[in-house]
């Protein structure tokens, strides 16, 4: 199923919330249980705990069972500078300013130049962000755009290079905003 198709099957089911009783206090609990477990809940689920929201002693449970859980880091905020690895790009998505830009990748030693800049900010948590350049992620034949799958090496150059520095200045975190990868290309990042 396409996302716009789940999606829009996900809208209609949302006009249920508020149309049916609210549900008891044991299946709320129960929900709020689950929703903290791997499997998470269900689109059905969600709805069915929104809608018990409507009954206050149902809203308190979920106000009271949220306290239980602190953010990582409480009452701190994390600054996590994005550094563009590359705006080269081979999709043409009209909402998108890489697709007509002609696009930039860093050399090697643009790249360490931008890693010395952030970490002389302070900065030690820093975003990989690129676009779906080609050269750094390279489709594997034969391709399927159902299961996506990419060489990643190209990328996987500039996250060993940031880790290196990073930990060189005492350690620290690499996220990512890239293109959807295969489970293997998580692996290889890792």
């Amino acid at each position: 199923m396409k996302f716009s198709q789940k999606l829009a099957a996900s809208v209609d089911r949302t006009t249920s919330i508020g149309a049916r009783p609210p549900i008891s206090a044991a299946d709320t609990e129960r929900l709020l249980i689950k929703a903290t477990g791997p499997d998470g809940l269900t689109d059905d689920e969600i709805i069915e705990l929104l809608n018990g929201l409507d009954d206050p002693a149902n809203a308190r449970r979920v106000t009271d069972f949220s306290r239980g859980y602190a953010r990582p880091r409480d009452r701190e905020v994390l600054l996590l500078p994005p550094l563009y690895i590359s705006s080269i790009c081979e999709n043409r998505c009209a909402y998108c300013d890489f697709s007509g830009s002609g696009g930039v990748r860093l050399s090697a030693e643009e790249f360490s130049r931008e890693i010395d800049a952030l970490l002389g900010m302070g900065y030690h948590s820093i975003e990989l962000v690129s676009a779906q350049d080609p050269e750094l992620f390279s489709r594997l034949e034969p391709f399927d755009p159902e299961d996506q799958r990419f060489e990643l090496a190209g990328a996987v150059r500039y996250v060993e290079a940031l880790k290196d520095r990073i930990a060189a200045d005492g350690g620290g975190m690499i996220t990512s905003n890239i293109p959807p990868v295969c489970t293997r290309g998580f692996g290889d990042l890792k």
